[in-house]
């Protein structure tokens, strides 16, 4: 194999190489349209280029003649695909131009096959540069090489659509004018090479494989600036989401604030007698304070009597701030807090809610955490509200029982009872968002979703153990050796 047949088989094999390209890695929607017939005219465009590599080896007219055949059908994927391409990436119609190129190309291959239709079968001798011995061509008569000057024609009107498309959208015109410049060179070299005015080798596979890379650029172009768009889009929607999660967690917030409300509304007509108890306490005992005052040898009485009062006094303001505290919302503190301190600042109410039916069994024992005490006080609350109602449903004598501890790094918190237990079919659901087996007038659906919603912004985990006779919910949580920062989300 000569040098010169060397070099034009690496042209056609660089440009095959850009064929798998097109037809997967660049044929994607955010790139023009077509780019898998770029494919076919990068098939095209190596074809071509074997074919003249067949040509420069040929050593008999036959040869000859199958060389220049193969060359006129590579034609075909070549300026098809390109046409088509352009089609997609100029958003106008060129099948006026595909038309014509197809009519000349059958035109030209059907003359190959008839004998003084399209060569003249008469082997021509030709010299080029970088050739040892001269290989055999054939003459293209008159009408077939007026056929190959008219490929001109839908060439050229292809440059000027790629022109004006460059020109409307301000984009710079210099690689398709260098990409036309060499293809006339080319063009006008092979010419002079084929009437024998000097021994250059055909320049037409370069021409074509120029045109080719051009157009792959356009591609990665495209894909460079659909890779940057999407980035930023990808940048924009991190951002929403963050602020929808943001928007999200303050609603949240805001609806556990709503259920902390009515349940402190519901709960204040059960308190009422908790209060009116003391009350009545204390009306009682000035009534008796005011009869001591007169009755100078009761002192010691009297500072027992004052002593009671102020006890009484003392109990009512905590029922009214345990109240308060379970209305009040989060205030977003991040602090160190007593598992074991949460749950006795809210049995008042559990207690109450109690009353004589359920029998209430403590283990508590110091498991510190760092978080807000308000919605953690949410929780066991939630929870011992929902065992409550489980245990009344207990064959036996209700029980619920509330345990703290800590173990292996982790703060722990379990609430049981003996109700009937979670069916099967109902325990996937139980944490989703209004979903209740209680009544609609004694449930909405959102206790157990909001608690495992605040026990993650916690870091934390919940999880559930049931069969019938027997429900367990725990919490778990990281453990707070004092001094150290364990951030809620």
């Amino acid at each position: 194999m000569s040098a010169i047949t060397l070099i034009t088989v690496l042209v056609g094999s660089a440009t095959a190489f850009l064929a798998p390209l097109h037809f997967w890695a660049f044929a994607s929607p955010g790139l023009p349209r077509g780019s898998r017939w770029l494919g076919a005219a990068a098939l095209g465009s190596a074809a071509l280029a074997i074919s003249f590599a067949l040509l420069y080896e040929s050593r008999s007219v036959e040869q000859a003649m199958w060389a220049r055949r193969l060359i006129a059908v590579s034609f075909v994927p070549l300026y098809g695909g390109v046409l088509r391409f352009s089609e997609g990436y100029l958003d106008t119609r060129l099948r006026g131009n595909e038309r014509v190129v197809f009519g000349l190309v059958a035109c030209a291959t059907l003359a190959s096959f008839v004998p003084g239709g399209f060569f003249r079968e008469q082997p021509v001798m030709r010299t080029m540069w970088l050739l040892p011995t001269p290989y055999v061509d054939v003459d293209v008569l008159p009408a077939g090489f007026a056929l190959g000057v008219a490929l001109v024609v839908p060439t050229v009107q292809l440059a000027r659509a790629h022109y004006r498309y460059a020109a409307s959208r301000g984009v710079g015109w210099g690689v398709g004018f260098a990409v036309v410049t060499l293809w006339s060179v080319c063009v006008l070299s092979d010419a002079a090479a084929y009437i024998g005015a000097f021994g250059m080798p055909f320049l037409v596979p370069i021409a074509n494989c120029a045109l080719v890379v051009s157009l792959t650029s356009i591609v990665l172009t495209r894909l460079v600036k659909a890779l940057d768009s999407a980035e930023d889009e990808a940048a924009l929607l991190q951002q929403w989401v963050d602020e929808r999660a943001h928007e999200l967690r303050d609603r949240d917030l805001q609806i556990a604030q709503g259920v902390n409300v009515a349940a402190a509304g519901t709960l204040a007509a059960g308190l009422a007698h908790e209060l009116n108890n003391p009350l009545a306490f204390v009306a009682a005992n000035l009534n008796q304070l005011e009869a001591l005052q007169k009755d100078r040898s009761a002192r010691g009485e009297f500072e027992e009597v004052l002593q009671e009062t102020r006890d009484g006094i003392a109990r009512m303001g905590g029922i009214v701030g345990q109240l308060d505290g379970i209305a009040r919302g989060s205030t977003g503190q991040d602090q160190e807090v007593d598992l074991c301190a949460v749950v006795e600042s809210v049995l008042p109410i559990v207690r109450q809610r109690a009353g004589n039916r359920v029998k209430l069994e403590l283990e508590l024992s110091h498991a510190l955490v760092r978080g807000d005490a308000n919605l953690l006080g949410q929780v066991i609350l939630n929870l011992a509200l929902n065992a409550l109602h489980a245990a009344r449903q207990s064959r036996s004598t209700p029980r619920v029982c509330v345990k703290t501890g800590v173990g292996e790094g982790r703060a722990w918190l379990s609430v049981d009872d003996n109700g009937p237990g979670i069916p099967d079919d109902v325990k996937p659901h139980i944490f989703d968002p209004f979903y209740t087996t209680k009544g609609s007038r004694d449930g909405t659906g959102l206790g157990l979703s909001l608690t495992r919603q605040i026990v993650l912004r916690h870091a934390g985990s919940i999880e559930v153990d049931s069969i019938p006779g027997r429900t367990r919910l725990r919490v778990s949580l990281p453990a707070c050796p004092p001094g150290v920062d364990i951030p809620i989300d």
